[in-house]
């Protein structure tokens, strides 16, 4: 099972959304409050649209349909993912996929090409909200969410993958270039969630 994040990190999200939507942006894409079950106040959209959010990941993608079909009463949701075969299975449960290519490797030229891809993605997908999971994903979702000026950006890094368990001047080459764009990364989100 996979470990969700409560619906209170959304609105929390979506909370400082608000602020900063009606601070930089036209009153047509500023949210407002309105009230929902329990007295809780959530932002929805000016034109009545549900906030988006889009789930970033890598081939495995997939294993966030838990969270997104919990999130999907109150959100409009979008998957972002490497594989171009799991459109299936978003179609089937109604929601949207949009394929990137990223190599699994250290690639500069196919990582700032998966770069620029995300955020074109980003902007015409127009998210309020983008939630990041994977090691590599994590990193260049994060960075492309703020380029595309993504107001809420959260990573969730379910594990540290081959990337330590790579022995030699290889590993070692990796983890110096990947440590200081994590950290990057990291800073530029508004959450960053370790499992």
């Amino acid at each position: 099972p996979i470990p969700l994040l409560p619906n209170s990190v959304y609105h929390k999200a979506r909370s400082r959304h608000t602020v900063l939507r009606q601070r930089h942006t036209s009153a047509r894409l500023a949210l407002k409050s309105t009230s929902v079950r329990g007295g809780e106040d959530r932002p929805s959209g000016v034109d009545g649209r549900k906030p988006t959010v889009c789930v970033v990941g890598g081939p495995d993608v997939d294993a966030r349909q838990e969270l997104m079909q919990r999130l999907a009463g109150e959100f409009d949701l979008c998957a972002v993912g490497t594989d171009p075969a799991i459109v299936v299975p978003f179609t089937a449960g109604g929601q949207r996929y949009r394929h990137y290519r990223m190599s699994r490797g250290a690639n500069p030229l196919l990582d700032l090409y998966a770069v620029w891809q995300l955020v074109r993605i980003f902007r015409e997908e127009q998210p309020e909200v983008v939630h990041t999971f994977d090691t590599k994903p994590g990193v260049w979702g994060r960075l492309a969410a703020r380029i595309a000026g993504v107001p809420v950006v959260i990573g969730t890094l379910p594990g540290l993958g081959s990337l330590y368990s790579t022995p030699g001047w290889r590993g070692r080459l990796v983890r110096l270039a990947y440590q200081p764009l994590q950290t990057l990364a990291s800073r530029v989100a508004d959450l960053t969630v370790f499992q």
